[in-house]
């Protein structure tokens, strides 16, 4: 073979010795990838209960062996032009050789051909097809085999895509191996397509990256060694072959995660190294033993290990987080300790990353707060569009500076005062809000009309077909897009107007070059804001709009067991070992000082055949082999003459000293079963529990979730929801991130010195977890993974893809590639059969049946259905550990010993609406705006005095609001005009402030009663908000309030399209309409607890227009003898009591839901409504800081001494320096008031010669005169 300088790369090789004892002892889940059940519209991947146990071909009595490609070969890359991710080719050829034997070793040898085709040839050369692998190729792969001189693969003629692969090639001396197809193209990678488990699940890749040895040819006890070698058999399309223009040595191999000693990481040292072009995989079994007659099965086994221990235990929780919180608690309350409530609380924080939010005020509210949002996935919401000022009017603590020009996530509080967005950025808004809605309703419908296509071809071949399946024209009918009205022409005309409402908002730039779509959107935006004179260094940006949110599927974790070696990404590099020419060392091991040598062919190293066709290294790494596996130390001492205990005990050390250069950085640990948990297969017992029943909620929330409300009724038959989930290390790596972050920004210089120390404790944890993937949509009735999809080749419905938005169907007349690829899915229909449909998830769960199985499908029973099967738990009384967010408030299957209870939860994305509106208008959300306002004026409540004073959004102010007594001795507010005159009636106020005089004519405020617990209420809310504000005066806020702003602002519910439809055969014609619409959902504003919420309170629309002014929700409580406030309902555990006041929403409302905010616009204010995650709106500074500027404080103080005809008073004046102060004395006739300038009193008192007196007036304070 061509001699290039090359790499020895180790590979993991795992054995797995199977002999009888251990097939009664141990069970075996196996299952394969079935391709050619497309062609019937089915999944490839069998249903969950149809998977096989006891697989008489992967469960057969021998060694199986599997080895574990390197990460860097099984690492992904993401074109940034299409979004695709492709896969390395890896290596197709790999020598598999069995050592055994005592004195005299044996060897025999394979060639497996990882991509060879399985044919009716190979299957008449003694190939079963059991032993080759599913796999799907291109026509491209089909040609070349066609086009091969080899006979295995030419005599492949069908055009069937669905192929098997891989082949052993016994290499001996009467049948030597020869490479046959040494240039045919290469396709083989680690993924195979719709399969993530093709490089590590044995059973799906046998002969490709695993071997199954029957050992028929060794009838008694024997130590045994194993030994595999992979290369390319094509050397230009090895992994080092071909480096990317300008990509240096040392970066190709950084990328790849190998670490070559020669590379120094001196940049000029470096760039003298030879790069190796070539690549070799090395795998190493060593003193594997086997006796086919043994009574017990082989050991040391972890599997037995864990079954025994006692110490494997499963909790279920929200997230990872909290499912190993729960693991956590459990583990100290086993252990004898008393964890308190703040102890698991700090633990629930530190791994949440939330330590730091903790420690503020009011932070355990809001730490509650951030876990609960993290209980859900977030999905676009779309965008939204904003213009940035010229960089020279920014402001020098804006922060938006080094966002990137066209999109950005610039907060609007640092846009300048000085700028105004263009007109034409609200239409733009608008124009995006509508396509976003309509994309929304096209993706539902490019959905239904893929599964209408699924189901008509299902309905083909299912015989009979469902009852309940409509007929088959009237599926066809639809599926016709030159039929008016039917699906197909409904999505072709949504289609149409997508485009349209498309060309109105900035798309990628079609001309010109573009290193990717990111970059042809950003000149895209570019164009489209130059084409609207967009100038002068203003620019155009896109930002998120809100995202939907979904719950997450519960997530188990699992302690006492242990992942995968490779599982865990090792910050170390793999440490590679360059054979760049001859002068590798001779293989030798020093033994007391004699030199042990090994060479292929003689002494007691067995010869291999044919050893000129394998890489030219092979025979060096064989003898290697020899000398690092002690069960050839009886050979080599009968051969040496030195003692087998001295020489396997050398062999068993793997001293480098011993052998004088790089031992292998994998394979030499003494040999044990392989048992790691690959996946964890469930079946979940789920009971629905309606949102109500005969008119009665079933469900209540409690201002942070919901709860299940005695008395709840639940669905009598359960649904059993099965699933498979691949498992990880996540809880132990989330802890070690956690930790690590935790040392460097708050340890000492002591823990950090421990840090590696701790970080290599918890690698060696056993905790495992997943979440149960695929519950959420089983419940939906709908199934993901792979699936057939049309194609634009399809005969009967060619044009079904490019409609149902598929990437590459597009036609010239479909959507631009951004808005395609949105169907994912498609209707779940286990054996043809329609599947239980839900439209929200909530309800409890058991389980009753889990089992874990590793790369060899050997199977560890947790919990089982009937005990008379085995498994470690009955389910009945299986003790899963619950977190306390699924812990429920009543079992509704008291039989089973642990219920988990899931609250209320849409099964497609949601989210809760929060939007400012225009102050002047109540109309236009202020997000979306060009330069709208949500401020719709200001109150000012005033400690000294009692009163409220009043204010135009711009500062102005309109008067104050106080207690007066009338003719018959009752208290009454009453409004009192501003000192300047030039306001003396309401109706002059409400063509300024309309939201003012409508505050100002309610009755029920003016009482003496109302008006005092209104006012209680603000200073009580304002006393809990933290901080005080980013202004100077606090202490004049202290003293006579903060200012606040009334905000109109609207709430609803949204879904991510339109409602989810049932998508059984009944439904798929006409479903029935959505009933989860008109559930009404409590939202809670305000988050008191929390310290960080502005709200003080809300007024609702009245029913006529505008606002409700007689009542008031606030977020404190209110005395009693009032009946002008509401309190909102306080969060809180437990159950709400049945008359907690909370808004109320539902999914299906017409109209968002208006309100009028009074609230301290330095903070912002929460919505929480539990399905979602809590949302807040802010008001952004630009709108509060020019009023608050121009805010004059005025509050009623006197008598004081004052002149006829002066102008100054004579005053101690207050400490308050960020304003000036004035005193004002009314006119005598209604009119501006004489203003005062206030003075200091002179030392020595001097007696005055004008007459003074003494008059009541106003004591004002005006915060920046000079504006």
């Amino acid at each position: 073979m061509t001699a290039r300088p090359a790499l020895v790369v180790p590979v993991a090789l795992d054995a797995l010795v199977v002999n009888e004892a251990l097939r009664r002892q141990d069970g075996f889940r196996i299952w394969r990838q079935n391709y050619l059940a497309l062609d019937d519209f089915a999944g490839p991947e069998p249903d969950e209960g149809d998977r096989q146990s006891d697989d008489p071909v992967h469960s057969a009595p021998g060694v199986h062996l599997h080895w574990t490609l390197p990460r860097g070969l099984r690492h992904g890359v993401q074109d940034p032009a299409t979004g695709e991710i492709t896969y390395p080719l890896v290596p197709n050829r790999w020598l598999v050789v069995r050592f055994s034997g005592a004195t005299a070793r044996r060897a025999r040898a394979w060639v497996i051909e990882s991509d060879c085709p399985h044919t009716p040839y190979a299957l008449r050369a003694g190939h079963p097809v059991e032993r080759s692998s599913p796999y799907l190729v291109t026509d491209g792969t089909l040609h070349a085999w066609r086009a091969s001189p080899d006979p295995h693969r030419n005599a492949r003629t069908s055009n069937a895509h669905q192929v098997h692969i891989g082949l052993a090639f016994p290499h001996t001396d009467a049948t030597p191996w020869t490479e046959r197809a040494g240039r045919d193209p290469l396709f083989l990678t680690a993924m195979n397509t719709g399969n993530p488990y093709f490089a590590t699940y044995a059973p799906h890749n046998s002969n490709v990256f695993s071997f199954f040895d029957d050992l028929s040819d060794i009838a008694s006890a024997d130590t045994l060694g194993y030994q595999v070698i992979g290369w390319y058999s094509d050397p230009d399309a090895d992994i080092l072959a071909a480096r990317p223009p300008g990509t240096a040595y040392a970066d190709q191999l950084a990328h790849l995660g190998w670490q070559d000693p020669r590379l120094t990481g001196d940049q000029a040292a470096d760039a003298a190294v030879v790069p190796a072009t070539r690549s070799l995989y090395n795998g190493l079994a060593l003193t594997v033993p086997w006796d086919p007659a043994a009574a017990a099965a082989p050991g040391p086994d972890p599997l037995h290990a864990t079954r025994d221990s006692g110490a494997l235990n499963v909790a279920v929780g929200t997230t990872t987080e909290d499912s190993f919180t729960a693991l956590v608690g459990h583990a100290l309350r086993a252990g004898g300790g008393e964890p308190s409530g703040s102890d698991m609380g700090l633990i629930r924080a530190f791994l949440h990353n939330l330590l730091t939010l903790a420690d503020e005020n009011g932070g355990d509210a809001r730490v509650r707060r951030s876990i609960h949002g993290a209980a859900f996935g977030a999905s676009s919401g779309g965008h939204r569009w904003t213009v940035t000022p010229p960089p020279d009017d920014t402001p020098p603590d804006d922060t938006a500076g080094d966002d990137m020009a066209g999109e950005g996530t610039a907060d609007e509080r640092t846009v300048p005062r000085s700028f105004t967005p263009p007109s034409w950025l609200a239409t733009l808004n608008d124009d995006q809000h509508r396509l976003d809605r309509h994309l929304g309703e096209l993706h539902a419908l490019q959905w239904q009309l893929n599964a209408l296509w699924q189901k008509n071809g299902l309905a083909d071949v299912l015989f009979p077909p469902p009852d309940d399946a409509p007929d088959q024209e009237l599926m066809q009918a639809e599926l016709d897009p030159a039929r008016q009205g039917s699906l197909a022409h409904t999505v072709s005309a949504k289609t149409a107007e997508a485009l349209a409402l498309a060309a109105e908002v900035p798309q990628p730039a079609s001309t010109g070059r573009h290193a990717d779509a990111h970059d042809a959107l950003l000149a895209g935006i570019d164009a489209f804001a130059r084409a609207r004179g967009l100038a002068g260094g203003a620019r155009l940006k896109a930002m998120p709009a809100q995202p939907f949110w979904q719950s997450g599927n519960p997530v188990v974790s699992l302690s006492g067991v242990r992942p995968p070696a490779d599982a865990t990404v090792s910050d170390e590099p793999l440490p590679v070992r360059p054979l760049i020419d001859a002068a590798w060392p001779a293989a030798a091991v020093t033994v007391g000082g004699t030199a042990v040598t090994a060479t292929p062919g003689q002494g007691p190293m067995p010869a291999l055949p044919g050893l000129d066709a394998l890489p030219e290294e092979v025979p060096r790494l064989l003898a290697e082999y020899f000398l690092l596996d002690q069960g050839n130390a009886p050979a080599l001492a009968a051969a040496t003459g030195l003692p087998a205990d001295d020489i396997a005990a050398t062999l068993a050390a793997h001293r480098p000293a011993d052998y004088g250069w790089a031992l292998p950085a994998l394979g030499l640990d003494p040999w044990a079963q392989p048992w790691e948990p690959l996946v964890m297969e469930w079946k979940a017992a789920y009971h629905h529990i309606p949102y109500t029943v005969g008119g009665r909620r079933c469900w209540t929330f409690d201002g942070t979730d919901y709860r299940c409300a005695p008395g709840a009724a639940i669905d009598p038959e359960p649904v059993a929801v099965k699933g498979m989930s691949p498992l990880g290390p996540h809880p132990r790596a989330l802890f070690a991130a956690r930790l690590e972050e935790f040392v460097s920004h708050h340890g000492t210089a002591g823990h950090r010195e421990q840090l590696d120390a701790w970080l290599t404790a918890i690698g060696d944890w056993g905790f495992l977890a997943q979440e149960l993937t695929g519950f959420n949509d089983r419940l939906a009735a709908r199934r993901t993974g792979a699936f057939r999809r049309p194609t634009p080749d399809d005969t009967d419905h060619p044009e079904i893809a490019g409609l149902a938005g598929y990437p590459d169907a597009a036609t010239e007349d479909g959507l631009p590639a951004r808005y395609r690829g949105r169907v994912t899915s498609v209707p779940a229909l286990p054996g043809g059969e329609s599947a239980p449909f839900h439209e929200t998830r909530q309800g409890q769960i058991h389980f009753e049946q889990v089992f874990l199985y590793d790369k060899f499908g050997r199977v560890l029973d947790v919990v089982s259905p009937d005990p008379k099967y085995g498994g470690l738990h009955d389910y009945r009384s299986f003790p899963l550990v619950i977190d306390d967010a699924l812990a429920p408030d009543t079992s509704f299957t008291p039989t089973v010993a642990a219920v988990a209870q899931l609250p209320p939860r849409p099964l497609q994305p949601a989210r809760l609406d929060f939007d400012l509106l225009d102050g002047a208008t109540g109309t236009r959300v202020v997000s979306t705006a060009a330069d709208a306002s949500p401020i719709a004026g200001w109150l000012l409540p005033n400690h000294l005095d009692h009163s409220l004073l009043l204010y135009h959004p711009t500062g102005r102010l309109l008067g104050t609001y106080r207690l007066l007594t009338g003719t018959d001795g009752r208290r009454t507010g009453q409004w009192e005009p501003p000192p300047d005159g030039t306001l003396t009636t309401l109706d002059e106020v409400e063509a300024l402030a309309p939201v003012i005089a409508g505050l100002l004519r309610s009755r029920r405020l003016a009482t003496e009663a109302n008006l005092t617990a209104f006012l209680d209420v603000i200073d009580s809310t304002l006393w809990t908000t933290d901080p005080l504000g980013r202004r100077a005066d606090q202490d004049l806020s202290v003293l006579i309030g903060r200012p606040l702003a009334l905000v109109p602002a609207q709430l609803r519910l949204t879904l991510q399209g339109p409602p989810i439809r049932d998508t059984g055969w009944a439904a798929t014609l006409n479903p029935p309409p959505p009933a989860f619409t008109a559930h009404e959902f409590a939202v809670r504003l305000g988050d008191q607890p929390a310290r960080d919420d502005g709200l003080v309170g809300f007024y609702r629309t009245a029913p006529g227009g505008g606002y409700d002014f007689d009542r008031f929700d606030s977020v404190t409580a209110p005395d009693d003898g009032q009946d002008h406030i509401t309190r909102i309902g306080a969060p809180g555990a437990g159950n709400a009591p049945p008359d907690a006041n909370y808004l109320s929403l539902t999914f299906g409302d017409t109209a968002p839901t208006g309100l009028l905010l009074l609230l301290d616009p330095r903070a912002a204010v929460h919505a929480t409504c539990g399905i979602t995650p809590a949302v807040k709106a802010t008001v952004p500074a630009r709108h509060v800081d020019d009023a608050l500027r121009h805010l004059q404080a005025a509050f009623r103080f006197g008598p004081v001494l004052t002149s006829e005809h002066g102008r100054t008073v004579t005053f101690p004046r207050p400490a308050e320096k960020h304003g000036t102060w004035s005193w004002l004395r009314p006119a005598p006739v209604p009119g501006p008031w004489t203003p005062y300038e206030l003075i200091q009193a002179l030392p020595d008192a001097p007696f005055q010669d004008r007459p003074t007196t003494l008059q009541d007036g106003l004591l004002g304070f005006l915060t920046e005169p000079e504006q």
